[in-house]
């Protein structure tokens, strides 16, 4: 996030089907707007390609 590594998620089993969500927790206020890229680790233990980034703004 902003250039940053931020968390990872690790779902601990089979991935869920179709989409899924994640929620992140952030102590800025609402209207705060962050830049966000992700990445998967694929089966064979190597990262894929970053995702196009994306802006996403706080909500409250």
């Amino acid at each position: 996030m902003n250039g940053k590594l931020t968390t990872t998620i690790v779902w601990g089993g089979t991935p869920p089907k179709g989409r899924a969500t994640y929620r992140l927790d952030l102590p800025d206020p609402a209207g705060t707007r962050y830049s966000v890229k992700l990445r998967a680790k694929l089966p064979d233990g190597t990262w894929g390609d970053f995702s196009a980034q994306r802006t996403v703004v706080l909500a409250d």
